[in-house]
């Protein structure tokens, strides 16, 4: 998706709670992915790549007396081409005193040149904690707006993405319901395939798929969550 002005993907002035998304090759003058003024906005297992601020700032989101929260996210490899700040390739926050209550609040996310401290986050500005991708978006040409040669990547994760099981099962409004076996089976990723499938949830939107012993599938079925990592 192309916007001459702002949000290439979304225009928003009001609230949302977006979950199990996928965003790239989305381009606008501000806002690749998304520009958001006004109101806020709850970003849950979600993944951003790819996405561009044509001749502004935040590759992936531009916030403008709005807050954003993200949980369980990975934003990496969007550009702002007119950047002040590396961070704004990725999200970037009005912080004039036209817009005092602009903030922004993350936790359990991977985003690219955001350091890992709040909880769970992974360091974003080493290229070690990469998230992996099975494969990147690319415009091929450097130029979006010419589609016939876009590939718009797989946002699958690897074997190796430091994204598995970093996630937080809580942000996830089936997960969240502890107590509800009936709510927790229906917690699915943007393929309308099973969360938790290594113990934890995963970040982004796909979660990676674990092959299953008889004795998860025997364990999930009952409600219970078994931990790869113990």
């Amino acid at each position: 998706n192309h916007a001459e002005m702002d949000g290439g993907g979304i225009y928003n002035n009001s609230s949302y709670h977006m979950i199990n998304c996928h965003f790239s090759g989305n381009s606008a003058s501000e806002g690749g992915a998304s520009y958001n003024h006004t109101g806020g906005a709850v970003i849950t297992n979600s993944s951003f790549s790819g996405n561009v601020a044509i001749s502004g700032e935040g590759g992936a989101f531009y916030s403008n007396f709005s807050q954003l929260n993200f949980q369980n996210c990975i934003i990496w490899n969007n550009q702002a081409e007119e950047a002040e700040s590396t961070e704004s390739e990725s999200i970037h926050v009005t912080k004039r005193f036209s817009a005092p209550t602009a903030s922004l609040s993350y936790s359990h996310n991977l985003i690219q040149h955001y350091h890992e401290l709040g909880e769970g986050n992974i360091n974003g500005t080493l290229a070690e904690n990469e998230p992996r991708f099975v494969r990147y978006p690319s415009s091929t040409d450097g130029d979006w707006l010419t589609k016939e040669d876009n590939d718009y990547g797989d946002l699958h994760l690897n074997e190796t993405s430091p994204a598995i099981n970093a996630g937080d099962n809580l942000a996830d409004p089936y997960l969240s319901e502890q107590s509800d076996v009936t709510m927790a089976s229906l917690a699915m990723d943007v393929e309308q395939k099973d969360r938790i499938r290594g113990g934890t949830i995963d970040m982004g939107a796909y979660e990676f798929n674990f092959p299953r012993t008889l004795y998860e599938s025997w364990a999930l079925e009952n409600g219970l969550i078994i931990d790869r990592k113990a």
